[in-house]
């Protein structure tokens, strides 16, 4: 299945993958082009329902996310720090 010009577009804006300028000129052809808009549409509504693992009914999820690299961080020092003292 191959995924026309618009398709990207819309993925592209849906995905946050353009830039400020781009994302304008999309907009104004969302208004101009009847077709476009249609294709928009039917990926917004997927983007929105479709449920993103972990992110379900988690308001707080960005935060565990930090703290779990946070602590990733953490242990990975300290294992390098008890390496160099074993060295010694």
């Amino acid at each position: 299945m191959k995924i026309s010009r618009k398709e990207k577009k819309c993925i592209r804006y849906l995905t946050g993958e353009m830039s400020q300028a781009d994302r304008a000129v999309f907009e104004i052809e969302l208004a101009l082009d009847h077709d476009l808009k249609t294709i928009y549409d039917n990926y917004s509504l997927i983007w929105k329902h479709y449920p993103i693992s972990g992110k379900i009914n988690d308001p707080s999820y960005e935060v565990k996310q930090s703290l779990a690299e946070d602590f990733s961080f953490i242990k990975t020092s300290k294992q390098k720090q008890a390496k160099k003292i074993c060295r010694y």
